[in-house]
């Protein structure tokens, strides 16, 4: 992670520097966990959620059932883009997805498999032509 002001690099474990650019949202645990955030931002997720068409998942294993609920409020036919890392990756997030809330796969979502992590789907036309279309759609 990268201070925007500084230019500084997060290393894990060490003194808080104001300005991070990216926060940590999720970390990785063996217990059952839940949501470690107020419940107003949880609906405000599920505010947001509801008219989302087009949601880019990335780094997401699918196994969070908590998190995997909050797609149950996307609208039908709604285009949904996961991002993975190597052969096969995204379709396994999505699969797993659907045993957290079967349900999803009724939904008519228009599915995108970027297998080739995250660097190369921001290199890629179906990420140009994703801006392309949201910005005309905004304009």
């Amino acid at each position: 992670m990268w201070n925007r002001h500084g230019h500084d690099f997060y290393v894990p474990n060490s003194p808080p520097v104001e300005g991070y650019l990216y926060p940590q949202l999720v970390i990785p645990a063996d217990n059952p966990k839940e949501f470690a955030c107020p419940k107003s931002h949880i609906e405000e997720a599920k505010t947001f959620l509801r008219d989302c068409g087009n949601l880019i998942l990335i780094g997401f294993s699918g196994h969070d059932r908590h998190i995997v609920q909050l797609l149950e409020t996307i609208p039908n036919q709604s285009s949904l883009t996961i991002v993975g890392k190597g052969s096969g990756d995204a379709e396994r997030v999505f699969d797993a997805m659907c045993l957290q809330l079967p349900p999803l796969k009724h939904k008519g979502l228009t599915l995108s498999f970027q297998n080739a992590g995250f660097s190369e789907f921001v290199a890629s036309e179906a990420f140009r032509t994703g801006i392309k279309q949201k910005q005309s759609s905004t304009a």
